[in-house]
């Protein structure tokens, strides 16, 4: 499996800190606080084990190791670890799911569908 890592870390949300309302950013995040509201990234995503999101997630790419409530869409790759907690529906290009994680919700996987596959018709 090919390790994706975050580009630049434009934002961080440490241990201690919540955040209520809505977080739009053009870079990455990392998230190890508590956040309720949104969150939207154009970049990478990181959500800590220490992590206690209620909100929806758009991003680019994430690892979420935390505990979710709320719905996640990621255009391309989404991990969850094995200590991420996920309440809520995702969508995604790509995901890995760990031995551990727990995932409560409906999963749709973006994919193009294989033509001509032999000895079908």
């Amino acid at each position: 499996m090919k390790k994706i890592k975050p580009d630049n870390l434009n934002t961080i949300i440490g241990k201690g800190t919540k955040v209520v309302g809505e977080i739009y950013t053009n870079g990455s995040i990392r998230i190890d606080g508590e956040v309720e509201g949104k969150i939207e990234s154009k970049g990478f995503l990181t959500i800590g084990p220490t992590a206690k999101i209620k909100a929806d997630i758009k991003a680019k790419e994430a690892i979420i190791g935390g505990i979710i409530h709320g719905n996640i869409n990621v255009e391309n790759s989404l991990i969850l670890q094995k200590s991420a907690q996920i309440s809520g529906d995702i969508i995604a290009k790509i995901l890995n799911i760990e031995t551990g994680a727990k995932f409560d919700g409906k999963c749709q996987m973006e994919f193009e569908m294989i033509k001509n596959i032999p000895g079908e018709k």
